[in-house]
C-alpha cells in the first residue's frame, strides 16, 4: 500500500510539472508575441503564400481559425516522431476550426515531397517556400531549427511555440473551445471546411 501511495504521489507531481511547464511555455510565447503582434491578426499581416497544391493562403483565410504551424523536414527524426500526434489533431479538431499547416524545410523536389507525404499519410496542407530556413514564413516566425511549432489563435495572435506531444494537443483542444472574434472585431469562428483548400 505504501509503495502504491508513493507511486501515485510521484505520478501526481509529474502531471503538475507537465502542466506548469506547458503553462510557462504558453505564457512566455504570448509575452514575446505581444511586442510584435496585435490582438487582431498580427501574425498573419500581409501574408500570402501558396501550398504544394497551388492553393493561395492569405490573412483573411486564416483569421477565425486556430492554426498550428509545423516547421519540419524529412531528415528530422523528432519531426517524424510527431506525425502520429499531428494526424490525430488533424482528424479530431479540423471540424472545430483547428488547422494544421505544415511548412516543409526540405531539399526534396516538389513531386518527390508530394510522394513522401502520400506514403506517410499526411493529409493536411503543406507549404514549401524554400529548401532551408530562408523562406518568408521561417523568417517571419524566427525559425532557426526544426522541429518548430507555432500555435496561433483565432485572432491571429501567437500563443505558444515549441510545444509537442500531449501538451500541444491540450493547448489546441482548449483553443478550439474558444469563440473566435465576432462583430466588428474580425471574422467569426469557422470550420476548416471553409478554408481555400476545402472549397
Amino acid at each position: 500500500m505504501r509503495r502504491s501511495t508513493k507511486s501515485s504521489a510521484r505520478a501526481g507531481r509529474r502531471r503538475v510539472a507537465r502542466w506548469l511547464s506547458c503553462s510557462l511555455l504558453v505564457a512566455s510565447a504570448a509575452t514575446a508575441a505581444g511586442a510584435t503582434d496585435d490582438a487582431r491578426g498580427g501574425a498573419w499581416t500581409g501574408l500570402e503564400v501558396r501550398d504544394l497544391e497551388g492553393v493561395r493562403w492569405t490573412a483573411s483565410d486564416l483569421l477565425g481559425h486556430v492554426v498550428l504551424l509545423d516547421f519540419w523536414a524529412s531528415w528530422c527524426a523528432p519531426c517524424l516522431a510527431e506525425l502520429p500526434l499531428l494526424r490525430r489533431v488533424h482528424e479530431e479538431l479540423a471540424d472545430h476550426g483547428v488547422l494544421v499547416l505544415g511548412v516543409a524545410v526540405d531539399g526534396m523536389q516538389r513531386a518527390e515531397l508530394r510522394s513522401w507525404l502520400a506514403r506517410h499519410g499526411v493529409e493536411w496542407p503543406q507549404i514549401r517556400e524554400a529548401t532551408d530556413l530562408s523562406g518568408a514564413l521561417a523568417r517571419r516566425f524566427g525559425v532557426e531549427a526544426v522541429p518548430r511549432t507555432v500555435v496561433i489563435d483565432r485572432r491571429g495572435a501567437i500563443v505558444a511555440v515549441d510545444l509537442r506531444g500531449e501538451a500541444l494537443r491540450t493547448v489546441l483542444r482548449d483553443l478550439a473551445r474558444t469563440p473566435g472574434p465576432r462583430g466588428g472585431e474580425g471574422v467569426a469562428e469557422e470550420t476548416v471546411e471553409n478554408l481555400p483548400g476545402h472549397r
